[in-house]
């Protein structure tokens, strides 16, 4: 049995190292750190921002203008990002995340 043992887990571990470059969990957790700090100030400003147009303080151009200034950034931002990953979509996580946050602007602006 043992005789068997040591060779399989050799094989085993070679084989884990040999197609651990393919696995693509490494690079996107980099690529991640990279770009969550532009992220999270792109979400401060845009909340931010929010808070001007619920004030009134915008005209509905100002607004427009805005949002596609925003939209853009993020664009950006992701174009820069994912153009060195790629991450699997999952429609049930999509969907939950939608719900989410229509249940969490619809608590808090009505």
């Amino acid at each position: 049995m043992t005789g068997f043992l040591w060779p399989a887990l050799i094989a085993i571990s070679q084989f884990i190292n040999a197609v651990k470059v393919y696995l693509p969990y490494a690079k996107r957790l980099e690529v991640l750190k990279e770009n969550i700090g532009q992220f999270k100030r792109l979400a401060l400003r845009t909340e931010s921002e929010w808070y001007r147009i619920s004030s009134g303080a915008l005209t509905a151009n100002q607004i427009d203008d805005l949002i596609n200034k925003l939209q853009g950034e993020q664009l950006e931002l992701e174009n820069q990002m994912f153009s060195k990953i790629s991450l699997p979509v999952n429609q049930k996580y999509i969907t939950q995340s939608a719900e989410a946050a229509r249940a969490h602007l619809k608590n808090y602006y009505g």
